[in-house]
């Protein structure tokens, strides 16, 4: 069966332990947003990203290209829907600059598996998709640049919102075979994917994730490579470039602390695979890609 084959299927004909076990960790995480103008300097060039990114502008004309897509002229009133991990440019004009509503998220089960790669879903969404996403995305931004006298309602109402949009958006899309698959055998590994998010900083040894879920070493490496198509290995290094990613562009922390946090404790071999991986060194990396994404 194809990997690229998108089929269609109803979640609730899975086991209600499997239906729990997804529930309970599905987990949304919102880094930045706001209303009003994003500058860019005419070109973002390519780029990879580590979070989602939607983006609405009214007035707007620009244009949108996954690698390996031809380009797409984004009209006034469409939205972008960018995946985590998605080789993009954006091309917007001479004064390089967009007004709108945007946003950087994620959503993930397990701890580690991004919810939009067992989803097909387009990144450029007409103005009757955008419809239904931009008011639930405006509220979103508001509540997170929000200072409330009752923090908890405020952290209730985020969550709350953040699903609302992930429900649009899953409503809009279509699971990919391999989510097929995914979801069905995920039991098996979910300790195991679990673990590695909660443990980026610390020594992964393939031993011990196959230890977690009572297999041989050879026998744990077929079973993940089959399901999640990357050895354990490259799996776990994945992981933690893709957090190193996010701390470089959320904070300020220097290169030496987000290696060790991310499981480096040499930042000069983090650097160098980093460049290897990405193109860039994590320095280049952090001031490039903030030129693209920070607001005035």
């Amino acid at each position: 069966m194809s990997e690229n084959l998108i089929i269609r299927t109803n979640i609730d004909v899975l086991p209600h332990r499997l239906q729990r076990l997804l529930g309970r960790s599905l987990n949304f995480e919102f880094y930045e947003g706001a209303l009003g103008q994003k500058p860019y300097t005419r070109t973002t060039e390519w780029r990879v990203l580590p979070f989602m990114v939607f983006f609405n502008s009214p007035n707007a004309t620009y244009e949108f290209q996954v690698e390996g897509r031809d380009p797409v002229q984004m009209e006034p009133g469409q939205s972008l829907l960018i995946p985590s991990g998605t080789r993009h440019r954006i091309d917007c004009g001479e004064d390089g600059l967009l007004h709108g509503v945007w946003f950087h998220f994620n959503y993930t089960v397990l701890g580690t598996v991004d919810v939009m790669s067992l989803l097909d879903t387009p990144c450029a969404l007409d103005t009757a998709t955008t419809t239904t996403l931009i008011d639930m995305a405006t509220k979103l931004v508001e509540l997170y640049n929000k200072v409330h006298e009752n923090p908890l309602w405020v952290m209730t109402k985020r969550k709350e919102q953040g699903f609302h949009f992930l429900s649009a958006v899953v409503r809009m899309s279509q699971l990919r075979s391999r989510a097929i698959r995914f979801i069905n055998q995920c039991e098996r590994l979910a300790p195991v994917l679990t673990y590695i998010g909660g443990h980026l900083a610390e020594s992964l040894s393939i031993d011990e994730l196959a230890d977690r879920v009572g297999l041989s070493r050879s026998r744990f490496h077929e079973v993940f490579k089959d399901l999640m198509g990357l050895s354990p290995i490259d799996y776990v290094k994945m992981q933690r470039f893709r957090a190193a990613q996010v701390l470089l562009l959320s904070t300020d922390l220097s290169i030496a602390d987000i290696s060790s946090q991310v499981g480096h404790p040499d930042p000069f071999h983090f650097s160098r695979s980093f460049r290897s991986t990405f193109g860039r060194s994590p320095r280049q990396f952090r001031q490039h890609v903030r030129e693209t994404l920070t607001p005035e």
